[in-house]
């Protein structure tokens, strides 16, 4: 949502907005992103110097091993070293990891820092731990088979553990940065107008150093850019009349990587931008990762906006993938250049974050499923949604009262469009105080939910981290009682800002003991008139501070958690291997290095407070992570699968539930925008993810809203949204055609659910997203590595929405070697008959979008229209089985209650591989369950591709023994179709084609 400052009464607001709006149209501008309220590089101190160095630094890097320091572990998993600064002789301790054969991790951190430096740890799962590899390679003189660490100049290469070449080499320009903690001296305690000091009045200045680390000193380069960079910004920066002063002087740490044999990278969300990401060097600034609430954010910026994921991958020119994870949760920048000229391309990235430490993983593949498993074990698998969550869901700011809840819900109804969630914003809360009800608006909430329920059907309501300070405000009274806020810079004082509700506190999410405390919140005995039918949707959690640089928190303020300690108990839940709910790691037990953070802070016999410059990008996370877990523990069998979205977001995020791409506006340039903003999040891991259909902002027109909900029934999440002063735009709300067409979108995703909760099961076990890049399939076809308007769901369909206006046929580029079957039309594209581009024309008429099926796949599906996923429960199936050149073909269901944790716990689940060769239709078992009875019988077949029409179809009916003869008839395009063939899709079968 917006965040202007409330400073007005709510209908004032709204008379000046339409007012501004009115301006705005006479004047002929279209309102957009205030840029001057969010730092560039250039007004960023560390940013600026760290791209001072990438400008001067020429030579030899100034870090490089301490002699006689370095030890190889005798368990074959890890190696540790001192290094050394050469130009101050400040000490760091070195450690690099193996994750069994292909994950490796670099660790760099002070040896003696002054105070502890924060590591985002609770992004990663718990209890992980190096691993030695276990395969055994021909370069026996790299650690670990496949990493080169050069000594002096430090740097490190890493190479295919299988066939030795170069993949990704770090330090190897030598822009490694890591500015030590120090005090202030004496003598630059002056005005801060006073600030160009050059570097070696205080960093090399040897009483300044003498508290750092009591180590000899050695030889400096007689040459370094570090010597000549200024102190401005090293104390103190100033930004939108705010100070930020900075106690412990820069903190600073950045290196440079360098991609071989590269052209394309992809990843770093969220970002307004291209999926392929661009040359930022000499053109812009880098692309930055700092949660913010951004108000009308415009297309093709580098700008940060809501979340975070600092995990890169590169798709190589042999078709190879490789995936580099940055783990630091602090605001960090990334440039990046491209080198496609050379006769091996590369590419060069550099990043660099405000604090931390140096902490990165290198994940060396070499499929992009491969990298997407990889990830996954560091940062943990996504969840396994519930079934009415991946259907569609129908919001706006705000459905006015209960009675205008329930005419959206009967209109609905009365004109067959299925829907499965109900959404309200922050008006339906008591003066935009979270956990409760607007009695006026909603007199009675139970029944409201219940009625929703009745049919099918849940809702959704918001809940933002803000609290109101109002003393009378059981929620702030509370917080405030117990110590669970995030503190001024004095850590006494609890911090103040401006939000919804005005005055507002935040909790100090860092700390288990307020994520617990906030978990338990959402009992149904606090939070008065919610039910189990009620689900969650966490907005404004970057953390956005209205009245603060940035609109956001400011950098100094103080977190007492420092996330050490135990952890939200979920010790309630039975265990099992696949427990995805229960990875809420506390940085105590997550990794060698988290452990060695909270040792520190114990020694200092105190939990120390960390800068919210340190943080900032977990904040979302911890509310995530804390409001997913209390929609567990509400429900007295902690059993049901919690829905929780989120806007801001981190590393791990998946853990918790969906993400979408915030307050985007309803114009066809968004719509556009939508698919590479989605692949981005995707191959970072973020499964779930979708943008609001038709855009919050603004009125879009018929087209648009086809259009839209067109390629919206083709993206993971999938929900209509729209602004307080938008109009109504329910689908049944516009004339006829239009509410026809969406209609029939809807009724296609519903549909298609099988296959959706199929793939989201497959992501929930393996890291792969269900929406992917056409090289994630074809990653050998370089062509793809480009495409961004074009995308795939699962490994079969091929999706490519209409983006532009009165545009009724597209270009598509075909992949591959098989047919592409149209999925409405069954019109088959044959590659043989496909130019050199590989690009065809084909028809996209307004009432549908081209989508393919891929020839060698079954796709199941369930065709009866239903106002709910819920009313499908034990609906009939068809198969559609597009055949490959020999004929043959395969595809999978997934079958559970999608509900409960059951299938994870006790293995209530069913899973069934349909094949299909020489002539025969073959249902088997990947895993059955005879606890859980699914009753859904097979309808009706769909075969394309056949040569020529079988003379009968037969199927043996396992349960009773029968033979029976199937009818069948020749549809469009030579297809087949086979009716009734009325067996259990969850028994073993086959049904012969005989020809």
């Amino acid at each position: 949502k917006t965040t202007k400052k409330m400073t007005m009464t709510r209908k004032e607001a709204v008379r000046t907005a339409l007012l501004l709006l009115s301006l705005c149209a006479i004047a002929g501008f279209v309102m957009a992103v205030d840029h001057n309220k969010f730092r560039k590089c250039d007004q960023s101190g560390f940013c600026r110097r760290n791209r001072e160095l990438a400008k001067q630094q020429e030579g030899e890097s100034p870090f490089a091993f301490v002699p006689n320091t370095q030890l190889a572990l005798p368990s074959g998993d890890r190696f540790v070293s001192e290094v050394v600064n050469r130009i101050n002789d400040h000490r760091f301790r070195l450690e690099v990891s193996s994750y069994g054969d292909d994950v490796f991790r670099v660790h760099l951190n002070e040896k003696q820092p002054l105070r502890p430096r924060y590591e985002p740890a609770d992004a990663l799962l718990p209890h992980l731990t190096p691993k030695a590899p276990s395969k055994k390679t021909d370069s026996e003189d790299r650690l670990f088979g496949s990493v080169e660490i050069n000594q002096s100049p430090l740097s490190f290469k890493f190479f295919d553990p299988q066939t030795g070449e170069l993949l990704v080499e770090a330090n190897g320009r030598g822009l490694l940065n890591f500015e030590e903690l120090r005090h202030r001296p004496v003598e630059e305690k002056k005005p801060e107008s006073e600030i160009n000091i050059p570097i070696e009045d205080n960093s090399a200045d040897e009483d300044d150093d003498e508290h750092l680390v009591a180590e000899p000193k050695q030889e400096e380069p007689t040459v370094s850019p570090y010597k000549t960079f200024s102190t401005d910004g090293h104390w103190n920066e100033r930004f939108s009349n705010h100070d930020d002063p900075k106690p412990f002087g820069p903190s600073s740490v950045g290196i440079d990587f360098t991609f071989h044999n590269t052209e394309n990278v992809y990843g770093i969300p969220e970002h307004a931008s291209s999926f392929s990401l661009k040359t930022t060097v000499g053109k812009t600034d880098p692309y930055r990762l700092y949660n913010l609430d951004v108000f009308e954010y415009e297309l093709d910026q580098t700008m940060a906006l809501y979340g975070s994921v600092p995990f890169m991958l590169a798709q190589r020119k042999d078709g190879k993938t490789v995936g580099l994870f940055f783990l630091n949760a602090s605001e960090m920048w990334i440039d990046i250049q491209h080198f496609s000229e050379l006769s091996i391309p590369k590419v060069e990235t550099h990043w660099f974050s405000e604090s931390g430490v140096l902490d990165f993983f290198v994940l060396t593949g070499p499929t992009p499923k491969d990298v997407m498993s990889q990830y996954a074990k560091l940062t943990g698998l996504p969840q396994l949604p519930p079934t009415f969550s991946i259907a569609y869901h129908q919001c706006r700011w705000n459905y006015r009262d209960q009675e205008d809840v329930a005419t959206v819900d009967s209109k609905f109804d009365e004109n067959d469009i299925p829907y499965d969630v109900i959404w309200l914003d922050i008006e339906h809360t008591d003066g935009k105080r979270y956990f409760t009800w607007d009695v006026t608006k909603f007199p009675d909430s139970t029944k409201m939910i219940d009625s929703i329920a009745a049919k099918g059907r849940k809702m959704v309501t918001i809940v933002d981290p803000h609290i109101k300070q109002d003393s009378h405000y059981r929620l702030y009274d509370s917080a405030s009682s117990g110590d669970l806020l995030v503190k001024n810079s004095d850590s006494n004082s609890e911090f103040q800002g401006s939000c919804w509700p005005g005055n507002s506190v935040y909790p100090d999410f860092s700390s288990p003991r307020v994520r617990q405390w906030w978990a338990d919140q959402f009992q149904l005995d606090k939070y008065r008139g919610s039910t189990l039918d009620l689900f969650t949707w966490n907005d404004m959690n970057e953390p956005s501070v209205f009245n603060f640089p940035e609109v956001t928190m400011p950098k100094d303020v103080r977190h007492n958690g420092g996330s050490c300690g135990p952890d939200i108990s979920l010790s309630v839940l039975p265990p099992s291997p696949n427990n995805n709910f229960l990875q809420t790691s506390s940085s105590s037990s997550s990794s060698s290095s988290s452990s060695a953070l909270c040792k520190d802070l114990e020694a200092l016999g105190e939990n120390h407070p960390f800068e919210h410059r340190d943080v900032h990008n977990m904040y979302g996370f911890w509310l995530h992570q804390a409001t997913f877990t209390g929609l567990i523990l509400r429900d007295p069998n902690h059993n049901q699968r919690p829905f929780v979205l989120s806007r801001a977001f981190f590393a791990g995020s998946q853990r918790y539930g969906a993400i979408w791409t915030g307050d985007n506006g309803a114009e066809w340039s968004h719509l556009a925008a939508a698919q590479p903003m989605l692949l981005s999040l995707s191959v970072a891991g973020i499964s779930f993810c979708g943008a609001d259909v038709g855009g919050f902002f603004g009125n879009p027109d018929a087209e648009l809203m086809e259009r839209w909900y067109q390629a919206g029934a083709f993206h993971p999440f999938f929900r209509g949204h729209a602004h307080l002063d938008s109009k109504r735009r329910e689908p049944y709300l516009f004339p006829e055609k239009t509410t026809n067409i969406i209609r029939s979108a809807l009724r296609q995703r519903y549909s298609l659910l099988p296959l959706w909760y199929t793939l989201f099961h497959e992501a929930s076990v393996s890291g792969v997203s269900p929406m992917r890049p056409l090289w994630f399939e074809f990653p050998s076809e370089t062509k793809t590595f480009s495409i961004e308007d074009q995308f795939l769901v699962g490994s079969d369909l091929l999706v490519k929405p209409i983006t532009t206006s009165n545009t009724f046929s597209t270009n598509v580029y075909f992949p591959g070697s098989e047919k592409w079957f149209e999925l409405d039309t069954w019109t088959v594209v044959d590659p043989a008959s496909l130019p050199p581009s590989r690009y065809q024309k084909v028809d996209a008429p307004a009432e549908r979008i081209p989508v393919f099926q891929r020839g060698g796949s079954i796709v199941p599906r369930r065709e009866r229209p239903r106002r709910s996923s819920q009313a499908m429960i034990n609906d009939p199936f068809t198969l559609l089985v597009a055949l490959d050149s020999k004929a043959s073909a395969k595809g999978e269901l997934y079958l559970d209650d999608g509900v409960s944790f059951d299938a994870q716990t006790k293995k209530f689940f069913h899973q069934r591989l349909f094949s299909f060769s020489d002539g025969k239709l073959v249902s088997s078992t990947i895993h059955k369950s005879e606890e859980y009875k699914d009753l859904s019988q097979l309808e009706r077949i769909v075969v394309l591709g056949l040569t020529s029409r079988p003379s009968s179809v037969s199927v043996v009916d396992p349960r009773t023994g029968e033979t029976r003869v199937l009818e069948t008839q020749l549809g469009p395009n030579n297809s087949l179709i086979v009716k009734k063939p009325n067996v259990f899709v969850t028994d073993d079968w086959t049904i012969s084609f005989s020809f």
